[in-house]
């Protein structure tokens, strides 16, 4: 992964959560022109499963909503089939899937006003 995060935190697209002054989850999202995109999310696995992804969805979709934009999109690789399960728990569908940038990615949507 070749992402500049240091661009992301300076754009205010970047979400921490942290417990004791160490980062145990983050999120990038950011607005598009029709639809809320969520880059990245990462989890500490030692924390994992503790709602701390559930919480970060929750502030993007809660972005998403104030700065109105019709729906929340995402994608992640098809390898990581663990978070299909928690992207569906959430509300989001699957729209699609496709071959870009040398992954294969699946994409999901979830409408705002669900979020």
């Amino acid at each position: 992964m070749a992402a500049d995060f240091l661009s992301y935190v300076l754009k205010g697209e970047a979400r921490d959560a942290v417990i004791d002054g160490t980062i145990i989850g983050y999120l990038i999202a950011y607005p598009r022109d029709d639809d809320y995109f969520i880059e990245n999310i990462a989890v500490d696995p030692l924390t994992a499963g503790k709602g701390i992804g559930k919480v970060l969805m929750s502030v993007v979709e809660k972005s998403a909503i104030e700065a109105k934009k019709s729906c929340i999109r995402l994608y992640t690789n098809i390898r990581m089939w663990e978070n299909f399960s928690f992207y569906a728990a959430l509300g989001y569908l699957k729209t699609h899937e496709i071959k870009e940038a040398g992954f294969h990615r699946i994409y999901f949507e979830k409408d705002c006003i669900e979020a």
